[in-house]
């Protein structure tokens, strides 16, 4: 009876750890496809609306990786830069973890025609460089 237990005490342990997975958050430049270093990024439970940590800039390959602890949906913000996400994404920006980790998530991209295959556990944003206007109005 007690290694019924503990078995039942180790499976459920092993899959809080799984669901305690990181994510890595990939920014890149719609027109081109290059990596965008150095964007401030913010996650948020799209159910509770909770931030999820500080944001946090991403690397000279254009990625940043954060623990999600339990949510189950995540909704990103990216400072400084415009988004090539279509409308209803934009309206709703909202991604399932549990797809992310899976498969991989790829947001369309309206600024060109550059697209990258999904990669189990990341989530690929295109944006673009801000324009002279958004430079100076905010």
């Amino acid at each position: 009876m007690i290694k019924i237990g503990l078995f039942i005490a180790l499976f459920l342990a092993s899959s809080i750890l799984l669901k305690a997975e990181p994510v890595t958050i990939r920014v890149l430049n719609g027109k081109n496809g290059k990596p965008m270093p150095n964007v401030r990024v913010l996650l948020q439970d799209a159910t509770t609306n909770y931030t999820l940590g500080d944001a946090a800039e991403t690397d000279s390959n254009g990625r940043v990786t954060f623990s999600l602890g339990q949510s189950t949906s995540i909704r990103p913000a990216v400072d400084g830069v415009g988004e090539c996400a279509n409308k209803r994404e934009a309206i709703d920006p909202s991604f399932s973890v549990a797809k992310i980790r899976d498969a991989g998530l790829v947001e369309s991209n309206q600024c060109g025609k550059f697209t990258i295959p999904p990669r189990p556990g990341e989530l690929v944003l295109f944006c673009r460089p801000p324009t002279w206007w958004e430079k100076h109005l905010y």
